[in-house]
């Protein structure tokens, strides 16, 4: 299934039926790279919010949120990984 397709899909199923908040969702940097955690596959789909990726603000800005307000926001933003003690993450399970 095409990334594009999954965010689609995770946007409207899953950020609908949770309250506001800042969700990690898999991406991480490596160096220049960005790469999915859980299979370390490249990227063929990004959504990334206008001037971003910016790397601001941290010394370890490698890790990706997506933020659900009420309303559609799906875009992302990279944040620094030693900052996510309030942040919740979005796991990946096989069914």
């Amino acid at each position: 299934l095409n990334f594009f397709f999954r965010n689609f899909f995770f946007v409207f199923l899953f950020l609908g039926l949770v309250g506001n908040n800042t969700y990690l969702i898999g991406l991480i940097k490596n160096d220049t790279k960005w790469f999915w955690i859980d299979n370390y596959t490249k990227l063929n789909y990004t959504n990334w919010r206008i001037s971003e990726p910016n790397s601001c603000c941290g010394m370890n800005v490698k890790c990706v949120t997506v933020n659900w307000n009420g309303i559609m926001d799906d875009q992302w933003s990279d944040i620094d990984c030693d900052n996510m003690s309030s942040i919740n993450f979005i796991c990946k399970k096989k069914v």
